[in-house]
């Protein structure tokens, strides 16, 4: 079984908030974890490729989420969530994501899943956050070092 772990940042980094997933993933990928670690963005991966995910024992999605809360408010999700109608306010299909976890299930490895989103405050045209998300941002970084860490085998294992 891989001990590859997959963090992905998803969004759209030209429209402020809405940019979060990759801001968050530039940020741990600067520093510094261990091989295992496999950092990517939406630009260089497809939830439609369903086997995509069986190469990895966890995957980590880090993305804006519209779940009608306050701006900076941070959400956990995992596949339970998503199979129970739970995801519709992200950048991508629940339903791809769904299919990729079982295709990776029926091929041999089905990854441990987690979302981790933050409602956003502002989609305008920018490359910098919004003034209130740049507040919350560090606590979302923090969030997802937590699940990376969570992921890792030697925590697993304790």
């Amino acid at each position: 079984m891989s001990e590859r772990i997959l963090v992905l940042g998803m969004g759209d980094v030209l429209r402020q908030d809405a940019g979060v997933g990759v801001h968050a993933l530039e940020t741990l990928y600067r520093e510094g974890w261990p091989e295992e670690v496999v950092f990517a963005d939406d630009n260089g991966f497809s939830f439609q490729e369903f086997g995509a995910l069986k190469d990895f024992s966890a995957v980590l999605v880090l993305d804006s989420f519209q779940g009608g809360h306050e701006p900076g408010t941070v959400y956990r999700l995992g596949e339970e969530d998503l199979d129970a109608g739970w995801g519709d306010g992200v950048s991508w299909s629940r339903e791809d994501v769904l299919h990729c976890l079982y295709t990776a299930e029926l091929m041999g490895q089905k990854p441990q899943f987690c979302l981790l989103g933050m409602e956003p405050s502002g989609s305008d045209w920018g490359t910098s956050l919004s003034e209130t998300l740049r507040g919350h941002f560090p606590a979302f970084v923090d969030h997802a070092r937590e699940e990376l860490q969570r992921f890792l085998p030697q925590h697993r294992d304790s």
